[in-house]
């Protein structure tokens, strides 16, 4: 169980964990962790940018399914705590910069919403949420995490990629009216043909669970 208390132990478990990750993704047979494999986008969302003018938003969310029990309450609150203390210690080190919010939608779904100017500390501090939640039993309860992009080419036309943890996959959505529940199928397509040598893509489109009005 990680300790909130002092800033020295809430940066060394992050710092570990970040140290872990990188160290696991540099070795092609151990890409079967998932925060493993969503650290793949501290280099490919390099080349997002670069083939097809996608930039992050600096915001991406991790969505979890509210369950009533006291231990899920505890579970959130930790969760918080760990997220203040962090935000706390950002005040007075600029190691990490990351900023948090939390929402529950019109499902019933626990977004754990976090900004910050680099997608390493973004990265960082989602896989470790995730690795919390699944660290206190509730790994079955965690929907997808969600980052955000623009599009510089295209009027600034908001992008995501959503990892799946059911299916241990990445799979593009790009909105474009959510109240008539419209996509534009084809700039999804080419996010997946331009990155499919750098993130594990789920092909089958029925296995996507589309996200309309996220609040990001």
């Amino acid at each position: 169980m990680v300790k909130m208390e002092g800033k020295n132990s809430i940066l060394g478990f992050l710092f570990d964990s970040i140290k872990n990750r990188v160290s696991r993704w540099s070795n092609d047979e151990s890409r079967v962790n998932d925060s493993d494999l969503i650290f793949s986008l501290s280099s490919s969302h390099i080349t997002l940018d670069r083939k097809i003018g996608l930039v992050t938003t600096g915001r991406c969310a991790l969505v979890i399914k509210t369950n009533a029990g006291q231990y899920f309450r505890e579970m959130e609150q930790e969760v918080k705590r760990f997220l203040d203390a962090l935000e706390r210690q950002e005040e007075e080190s600029s190691v990490v910069d990351l900023h948090h919010d939390t929402i529950t939608d019109y499902h019933g779904y626990l977004w754990i919403v976090l900004y910050g100017k680099r997608m390493e500390d973004l990265l960082a501090g989602l896989t470790t949420v995730g690795d919390l939640v699944i660290e206190r039993g509730f790994s079955n309860q965690i929907l997808a995490a969600v980052f955000q992009f623009y599009n510089e080419k295209d009027n600034n036309q908001s992008s995501f990629l959503v990892y799946d943890y059911k299916w241990n996959k990445f799979y593009p959505f790009v909105p474009v009216n959510h109240k008539r529940k419209i996509r534009n199928t084809i700039e999804e397509m080419r996010i997946m043909e331009t990155m499919a040598d750098e993130m594990p893509f789920e092909k089958d489109k029925d296995l996507w669970h589309i996200l309309w009005n996220l609040p990001l």
